[in-house]
Parts: C-alpha cells; sequence; structure tokens
C-alpha cells in the first residue's frame, strides 16, 4: 500500500498474466532446476514419472509433453520453484538499495518492485508509461526465451492505479473522496458476488428441511471465514454489506419454512439485541439441555480489523519465523496416530455423500444428550473434539444406537471391531 502513496509515485501497474501457466511448465527446464537443490536421483526419476504419468480425458489416455497437473499434491511445490527464476531476476533487476533508486529518479528512470503469488503477479513502477512498456517488453522476453512460457497479450494490462487492479481477490485503487488522495484496499466485485451466491445457494428452498440452528451456524461459518481474509480492507461497509444479505436471506428462508408466517412476527420473536446489534438466533433441545446460536456479524468484538503492518526499516516481519526458537514438545511414549484403518477405508469411497441429509443434525443431538462427554473415560470437550459411535454398524442411525466418544476411545472401539 506504501508504494501507491504521493511520495513513492508507483502509479503504473503491469498486470501479469501468464497464458496457460500449468499446461505450458517445461519439464527439462523444471528438472534442471530441481537438481540445483535435490540430488537424490530416485527423487528426480519419480518427480520426472509424476511429469510424465499422463492423463486420461474420458476413456482416452493423453500423453503429457509439457506442464504439470493442476491439482496434483506436488504441483504447487513444482510450479513454484519454476517461477522462483522470474523471482531471482527481478530482484537482480530492481532490488536497489536506496541511493541506486534516488539514483534513477535524478536520471528521471523509474523504480520497479514485483510481487507474486504463484503464477499471478504484478510489477509497480513510478517510471513513465513509455518505459514501463519497455519493461513490460523485457519481462516478455526472459519468460519466453529463459522460461519457455509467454505473456498473454490480452491480460496483461498496464493500469494506473487511479483505475484500480484486481490481484488476489483484492481490489487495490487510488481514490480522492474527501479532496485527499488515499488508497482503498477493497474485495473485488467478483469476490463479493461469489460469497452472495454461496449465500444464497445455501438458504434456498430445498434447504428449509434443515433446523434453523444447524442453517444459522453454517451461514455463521462461511460469512465469517470469508471476512477474515478481508479484516484488513479500508472499509468496514464492504462486510456489512455481506452480512446484511445475510439478514435478508436467512429471513426468507425462515418465511419459506414457516410457511403463512408473519414478517414482523418471525422478526420479533427469532432476533435479540446482542453487542448493540440486533441479530438473528437460533437454539436447538436435545435431553433438556438447550444451545443457542446468534448470528455472527463483524462488531470490534467479533473481528478483529486492523492495517496491513507497514514495512519498517528491517522490512516486514517474517510470517513463518518465530521471535524465540519454539520449545519441543515431549510426547507420551507410546502414544500413536490415528488407525490405518481410518485412511484406508476412505480411499475413494464417498461416505460422506452417502450419509443420511440430517446425519450433521442427528449427530449434534447424540452430543447434546450425552453432555458433550466421552461415554467411555468421561472426557468433556466442545462438538469439534468429539465423534459420533454407530454401536450397531453404520446401518442404523436411530438416537439410542448412537453414543458420543472422544477420538481416542473411537479409536479404540473401531480398532477392536476390525481385529475381530
Amino acid at each position: 500500500m506504501p508504494l501507491f502513496n504521493t511520495s513513492n509515485k508507483h502509479y503504473y501497474v503491469i498486470e501479469g498474466d501468464i497464458r496457460s501457466y500449468f499446461d505450458t511448465v517445461h519439464h527439462r527446464k523444471l528438472l534442471s532446476l530441481v537438481k540445483r537443490r535435490i540430488a537424490d536421483k530416485d527423487i528426480i526419476d519419480l518427480i520426472w514419472k509424476f511429469l510424465k504419468a499422463g492423463v486420461m480425458e474420458g476413456q482416452l489416455f493423453a500423453k503429457t509433453e509439457q506442464g504439470v497437473p493442476q491439482g496434483g499434491i506436488i504441483s504447487p511445490l513444482l510450479a513454484n520453484i519454476y517461477l522462483h527464476e522470474l523471482d531471482i531476476w527481478a530482484e537482480k533487476k530492481w532490488d536497489l538499495d536506496q541511493y541506486a533508486r534516488m539514483k534513477n529518479r535524478t536520471a528521471g528512470r523509474g523504480n520497479y518492485k514485483m510481487v507474486r503469488y504463484a503464477d499471478d503477479f504484478v510489477v509497480v513502477s513510478n517510471g513513465t508509461i513509455t518505459e514501463v512498456k519497455a519493461v513490460k517488453e523485457e519481462l516478455k522476453d526472459f519468460l519466453s526465451t529463459s522460461l519457455h512460457l509467454e505473456l498473454s497479450e490480452e491480460k496483461t494490462k498496464i493500469t494506473h492505479i487511479n483505475d484500480g487492479i484486481d490481484f488476489l481477490g483484492f481490489n487495490i485503487q487510488r481514490v480522492k473522496p474527501e479532496g485527499k488522495w488515499v488508497v482503498h484496499l477493497r474485495p473485488t466485485e467478483k469476490g463479493t458476488q461469489r460469497i452472495k451466491k454461496k449465500i444464497k445457494d445455501l438458504s434456498t428452498r430445498g434447504w428449509t428441511w434443515l433446523d434453523e440452528y444447524i442453517q444459522l451456524t453454517r451461514l455463521n461459518a462461511l460469512v465469517r471465514g470469508w471476512s477474515e481474509y478481508y479484516k484488513h480492507t479500508s472499509l468496514l461497509e464492504d462486510i456489512e454489506e455481506v452480512t446484511k444479505h445475510v439478514w435478508f436471506r436467512h429471513l426468507q428462508w425462515l418465511m419459506r419454512k414457516h410457511k403463512g408466517a408473519r414478517k414482523h412476527k418471525l422478526i420479533m420473536t427469532k432476533t435479540k439485541v446482542i453487542h448493540n446489534r440486533t441479530r438473528w438466533t437460533a437454539t436447538i433441545q436435545e435431553g433438556g439441555i438447550t444451545l443457542e446460536a446468534y448470528q455472527w456479524l463483524p462488531t470490534r468484538k467479533e473481528l478483529k480489523r486492523k492495517r496491513y503492518p507497514q514495512k519498517g526499516k528491517g522490512g516486514f516481519k517474517h510470517p513463518y519465523t518465530w521471535e524465540d526458537e519454539p520449545v519441543e514438545t515431549d510426547y507420551p511414549q507410546g502414544e500413536i496416530g490415528p488407525a490405518e484403518r481410518l485412511y484406508t477405508d476412505t480411499i475413494g469411497v464417498r461416505s460422506r455423500e452417502e450419509e443420511p441429509l440430517k446425519m450433521s443434525e442427528l449427530k449434534l443431538r447424540v452430543k447434546i444428550r450425552d453432555h458433550f462427554s466421552c461415554q467411555k473415560c468421561g472426557h468433556v470437550g466442545n462438538s469439534s473434539q468429539l465423534q459420533v459411535h454407530h454401536k450397531k454398524g453404520l446401518t442404523s442411525n436411530r438416537m439410542q444406537d448412537l453414543e458420543t466418544l472422544c477420538q481416542k476411545c473411537h479409536q479404540s472401539i473401531t480398532s477392536q471391531q476390525s481385529a475381530s
């Protein structure tokens, strides 16, 4: 963000787009880069076989002469290794000390900075438009000659920051709302419309069979996750727009669920003022115990908003290092991980989709009935720490045939059943 202010004046942005990147990675070039760090020939051979394994298109087999499989477990890592060459090239050209940058500006030349995430990257500059166009051609030439990649002419645009750019789901634009130039960081229009569509899809007439508690908590999970991603944005109203959409979609869902109910009555009976905000609430009861959920809203207590940190003299704080050395945990002797059966039994099996539609609500009711405690060892935990065990196998989903267990007890019982 500081790059675009009136003192640094990085106003022009090259929005980089590599044409069909994952499909055009050059295999031999990639292996030569991997070999710089990995000497084990067996690993190199395995990666080569992975790249040359081919793909099935319907009933037809197609060879893979170039590219890495999208969705492949190691593909993002290999693709990042490949484009690291672009990082090195850009760093050598543009990562200058303060004296060199001042010298460029004095001579009328611009300075540049590249930001890359996977195959999405932008280059920002405080040079002239003519100079930026020349740099774009340099970039295109390097990708072509050194990495065998093609820069998309249609999608690689040079944009003034006043017109705004979209990058990693954010819209960055320099505006003058109150007589002073500021840079706004906001969700993209596509990102906002995408979350609204997901909310709409989860609150259609086809979902009215759901319990109100389950419906409200899953809407909360969706909106809260989206809001956490965008909590550093400039305007709270962008997040409020989505939560208002949830309000009206949930009202429509309630009116479809309770046919004939008046809108005003639903609002009066199913809303409460919590943290000085009126919001939807829902309850679920089982065995004399009641759980209550309320609509999540971006209040100060529920969403910790703050600006992105400014770069200091020592640069940005590294997100993956510790200030102090981490303390090693002394795990108990004999502690083992999940039983292998938990993995082997689920490979290629769509067990989640084959469960009854109301299974999530049923499991929650079982945990409420059992007071969120393991029925074998008495361990008490929250819903995510406990599991529901089928005492008579998966053929019976009656509540009396289900019990709450902690993960350790559940694992022990399933291991005994599989061994017998």
